[in-house]
């Protein structure tokens, strides 16, 4: 993937966010360079809320292609874990949650959960 070369180029180029234009930039320090750690988290992660201030959370993950990934996300009331591996997703909530994965919808309540 063309996107992610373009990645580890800039942290090989010990950029710290993504240039406004490829090559050579006077700045590297724009908002918008966030997006490729809120795209994991909401992505491929699958987090986000699904109550106002974030009572209630969903988790959706989809890896794609990744062997594993490990997510925290944080929140007012303890982080929120995501972490996958060998098609095992495992969640820690400080909130209750909707968690879907294989195609199979849960709602758990805050603690630890295990889904494969």
């Amino acid at each position: 993937m063309a996107a992610i070369a373009d990645w580890v180029r800039m942290v090989d180029n010990g950029m710290t966010t993504c240039p406004e234009n490829p090559g050579h930039t006077r700045s590297d320090c724009h908002a918008w360079s966030a997006h490729p750690a809120l795209g994991f988290l909401q992505w491929v992660a699958g987090v986000t809320s699904e109550a106002v201030g974030w009572e209630r959370a969903r988790v959706e993950p989809h890896p794609g292609k990744l062997g594993r990934f490990q997510a925290r996300i944080a929140h007012p009331k303890g982080d929120l874990e995501v972490r996958y591996e060998a098609g095992r997703v495992e969640v820690r909530t400080p909130v209750p949650a909707t968690v879907v994965w294989n195609g199979r919808e849960s709602r758990v309540e805050p603690g630890f959960h295990r889904f494969d």
